[in-house]
């Protein structure tokens, strides 16, 4: 399956518009391999530094991963400039920086202040839960 354009809604965030070309089983292919989860998941946790999104998305010209700070006091709404990190095309990324930060996720899990959650994506106006 193609998507045309998929919008990412961190609930009361401002959308990402996202293009895709491939079909979404080669994104999810290539994460599981790498034990990450599917093309187009948003990842959301909180540290006391903030909030910070890991997204995995399929992209026309090939596959990318990003890594995206928000600020906490705008809560999800407000995303900085930059990624933290980002890779492009996913098969040529920095498989240790993409490991980090799936490793922060995981183990950040035990931390009190620690909050992750899975949020959902839009595609061509229909509303997946993830």
């Amino acid at each position: 399956m193609k998507y045309a354009a998929a919008i990412l809604s961190l609930l009361v965030a401002a959308p990402l518009a996202v293009r895709s070309g491939f079909p979404i089983e080669k994104g999810e292919r290539i994460l599981k391999h790498m034990f990450i989860g599917g093309a187009g998941d948003v990842y959301i946790w909180q540290t006391l530094l903030g909030y910070h999104a890991f997204t995995v998305m399929t992209l026309k010209d090939g596959d990318m991963w990003s890594i995206q700070k928000f600020d906490k006091a705008a809560g999800h709404a407000s995303p900085l400039d930059r990624p933290v990190a980002s890779g492009f095309p996913l098969a040529d990324l920095n498989r240790a920086e993409l490991a980090t930060a799936y490793n922060e996720i995981v183990a950040g899990s035990s931390d009190p202040n620690y909050w992750f959650g899975k949020y959902s994506i839009l595609v061509d106006g229909v509303h997946h839960p993830m």
